[in-house]
């Protein structure tokens, strides 16, 4: 089975059956299908990154030159996901505005701040490659559905970034 550019095994597509936590390749791939299909019209500049580059800042990876993703001046929202601890939350980052979102079905301020310092340190590292004058990003807060399960955090990430995009 494939989903855009990915490709499945039936292995991979267990996660989707249940009650269990969803991998990293099923919600990228089906945040990238989001993205095509909202700017499929053009009216919607929408850029996904890949849950990947969270992992690299987690992992305190400074080598983001693969990483640097030249549309984000021009993405009226930029969407990641991000799966730490065995938890999904996404990040929403409006270029215009500058700003940056923590939507988490488990609200932890110490997550979002933390995942909110790495994007100011992303951001500041991609300036000195393409530079935007992109560096005053502000941190907001919405009101977030919270989850009353402990697996739902996947699902959750993905519906919130549907109902972002559409």
């Amino acid at each position: 089975m494939f989903i855009g550019n990915n490709s499945f095994t039936p292995a991979d597509l267990e996660c989707l059956e249940g009650d269990a936590w969803l991998q990293d390749k099923i919600v990228n791939s089906f945040l990238a299908k989001l993205q095509r299909s909202a700017n499929w019209d053009r009216k919607k500049r929408v850029l996904v990154l890949s849950s990947f580059l969270a992992d690299k800042w987690e992992k305190g990876s400074k080598g983001i030159r693969q990483w640097i993703y030249k549309l984000v001046r021009f993405a009226i929202i930029i969407l990641l996901p991000v799966c730490t601890a065995a938890h999904w939350f996404l990040m929403a980052m409006e270029p215009r505005k500058c700003t940056v979102a923590c939507l988490d079905s488990l609200k932890s301020p110490e997550r979002a701040m933390r995942f909110y310092n790495y994007w100011i340190e992303y951001i500041a590292e991609r300036e000195k490659h393409v530079p935007e004058g992109l560096v005053e990003w502000n941190s907001v807060q919405y009101l977030c559905s919270q989850q009353l399960d402990g697996n739902s955090c996947g699902i959750f990430t993905y519906m919130v970034s549907y109902f972002n995009i559409t």
